[in-house]
């Protein structure tokens, strides 16, 4: 599943995010995070996203990042997320992200996109 995230990712934005993934019903196998349209972003989004790590990890599901700008990467980076998830799953671009998917799946991959309005 893609999710396409933009703007500014705050509580509330974050908090749809999750709320957005438990109506599906299912939880996917590989979300992706589409963020390179995501400006900044705050410690609450952040204790969300690591949350829904968390969620995804325990069930044996994965997390990748697309595109995270310089803010979003800094603030991440420095609470020791992008280590947590793994650099090999912060990738620059989406093709990069479903061609990590399909690696970590070991086929190919149909993934339906959410947009997550901030």
């Amino acid at each position: 599943m893609i999710c396409r995230v933009f703007g500014a990712l705050y509580f509330g934005a974050a908090d749809k995010l999750e709320t957005l993934l438990q109506q599906t019903h299912t939880e996917p196998e590989v979300l992706i995070l589409k963020m390179h349209e995501v400006v900044s972003m705050d410690a609450s989004a952040l204790h969300t996203l690591e949350h829904l790590y968390g969620k995804l990890r325990k069930h044996g599901k994965h997390l990748i990042l697309s595109g995270p700008h310089t803010q979003p990467c800094f603030l991440m980076q420095q609470a020791g997320f992008l280590e947590k998830i793994g650099k090999e799953n912060v990738m620059e671009n989406l093709n990069n992200a479903i061609l990590r998917s399909r690696e970590l799946l070991k086929r190919d991959l149909d993934l339906p996109t959410l947009i997550v309005p901030s």
